[in-house]
């Protein structure tokens, strides 16, 4: 009898510390039929935000079937969008006083991602994706691309994601922690 007691208290923990997180985090829809996600990054920054914001562009593509715009011109910005950069950037900057941890700043590969309702008059929402340096804001894009459903083994391994025709995430403020090892890649021991 204390045996399944005890299993139903860790049960309604875990049920209470789920919905704790999930009453923390923000609904943003990237394609549904009202909604087509777009992507910006830094006009004249580093080549990885480019790279990184194309490849999440693909990602969403593999799961919905449709391919987001991807630009550095925010003047004709409107509806949901996915901004991503350095943290002292100016694009992030435009988006965020508050809610991107500028802590962040000097650190080793660290993001941040917040969801922001309503940031300027033509935008719904707002997905900022800040990274402490250039690899940190590929890494916080690769986080969405893991939350989607899109894995980086998708070419090695044939991980074909599974598709929907809506997509939308539940996504909470974070930022993410310093990395455990300075260098981080694959080798493969032939």
């Amino acid at each position: 009898m204390k045996l399944l007691a005890c299993k139903w208290a860790m049960q309604a923990v875990a049920l209470l510390i789920f919905m704790t997180q999930a009453s923390f985090a923000t609904r943003l829809d990237l394609v549904t039929a009202q909604t087509k996600i777009f992507i910006y990054y830094q006009k004249g920054g580093p080549a990885l935000d480019s790279i990184a914001a194309h490849l999440l562009a693909a990602g969403i593509k593999r799961v919905s079937g449709y391919l987001p715009k991807v630009g550095t011109d925010l003047a004709g910005a409107k509806g949901s969008v996915i901004v991503l950069g350095r943290v002292d950037s100016s694009i992030v900057n435009h988006f965020v006083k508050k809610g991107v941890d500028h802590a962040l700043k000097g650190q080793w590969e660290r993001y941040s991602l917040c969801v922001l309702n309503k940031p300027l008059k033509n935008i719904g929402q707002a997905l900022i994706v800040a990274g402490s340096d250039v690899r940190g804001t590929a890494y916080g894009v690769f986080a969405i691309s893991e939350k989607i459903g899109v894995t980086p083994w998708y070419w090695w391994a044939d991980a074909v994601p599974v598709s929907r025709k809506t997509l939308s995430l539940d996504i909470p403020d974070h930022t993410s922690a310093s990395p455990s090892v300075k260098f981080r890649g694959i080798f493969i021991n032939d």
